[in-house]
């Protein structure tokens, strides 16, 4: 499945991979893992990452060298890190930062929220419901 969805959506730029879900992988991790890695075969330009639940970060759930788990793709020198609530067009803006370090990022309230991560030299408008 991985293989077809990578083959399929490979050629995108914009996309990017979310695996998991609200709960923790315990009865499907060679599933995750097989998805994660026909994902990074086929679309290898494009981040995989794994969402956890609540209590939880990616790399607690998975080792940092799981060969199919990215989240080095961001680019550039400075990232622009906002909230986005894609129900009501709330958007929270977090800060800019200049390293790549691991950070945690918590919702600023309970419901549907985006994480996005702009490329600050890039200049983007801040994000709002279209």
């Amino acid at each position: 499945m991985g293989r077809w969805l990578g083959q399929r959506y490979g050629k995108f730029n914009h996309v990017m991979w979310i695996l998991g879900g609200d709960i923790d992988p315990d009865n499907a991790r060679s599933e995750i893992r097989a998805l994660g890695l026909g994902l990074k075969e086929s679309a290898p330009q494009q981040l995989i990452t794994y969402h956890a639940s609540s209590s939880h970060s990616s790399t607690d759930i998975w080792p940092a060298d799981e060969q199919w788990l990215d989240l080095t793709k961001l680019s550039g020198e400075r990232v622009v890190a906002s909230w986005f609530n894609p129900r009501t067009g709330e958007a929270t803006r977090l800060g800019e930062f200049t390293d790549k370090r691991r950070r945690a990022f918590e919702t600023p309230a309970d419901g549907d929220w985006v994480l996005v991560l702009d490329d600050a030299a890039r200049q983007f408008t801040f994000p709002k419901r279209s």
